[in-house]
């Protein structure tokens, strides 16, 4: 299994309200009030498997299909933080934004690395578990041994991005925003 880590890309040239339509196009959802959009991080959770079967034909249209090889690539595309384009690269106000959305690219990046070890292990035991499939075709062998890999492995999967999720609003919460706004006073 290879780790997928995104590069990260800082984006400063789209104002509050662009900030919060790129949000939303990416499923986050935007407080109301006089919360206000700064900066905002944008990855996606990757998952790639291709599995190798060696199918055993029994009789015509018969095949004992079997696992010969998987090879496996999880994490994050590339990351994009954007700033507002209100705050200048250098100003200090830039600084704690980038600081801040460093902050969640970290998140990603140490959760990617906590959960490795269990996703090879529960890849490995998958691939165990599983005996031969009995299928038509020697191709639909390889979709199902695939489909059986994913299904074990999608609880793990699920609890790696609840825990990003509960870690990232951990440090978006009214408290750091007020600590942020403290450091600097051309908001």
């Amino acid at each position: 299994m290879s780790l997928i880590q995104g590069g990260v890309t800082v984006n400063n040239g789209y104002g509050r309200d662009d900030l919060k339509r790129i949000r939303q196009k990416n499923g986050g959802v935007t407080p109301s009030g006089t919360w206000r959009l700064l900066g905002l991080t944008v990855t996606e959770f990757r998952f790639n498997m291709r599995v190798n079967v060696r199918a055993y034909q029994i009789r015509e249209n018969h095949f004992c299909a079997v696992i010969e090889s998987l090879d496996a690539g999880v994490g994050y595309t590339d990351f994009i933080v954007y700033i507002d384009r209100k705050y200048l690269q250098g100003s200090c106000e830039y600084r704690l934004i980038r600081n801040h959305e460093d902050e969640h690219v970290g998140i990603y990046r140490d959760n990617l690395i906590h959960y490795a070890p269990l996703l090879r292990k529960e890849l490995t035991d998958a691939v165990r578990r599983m005996g031969p499939i009995y299928v038509d075709s020697a191709d639909r062998g390889a979709k199902q041994a695939q489909a059986f890999v994913q299904e074990k492995i999608k609880p793990l999967v699920d609890n790696m991005q609840r825990t990003v999720d509960d870690r990232n609003a951990n440090i978006d919460t009214k408290q750091s925003y007020e600590s942020i706004r403290r450091r600097c006073s051309n908001w």
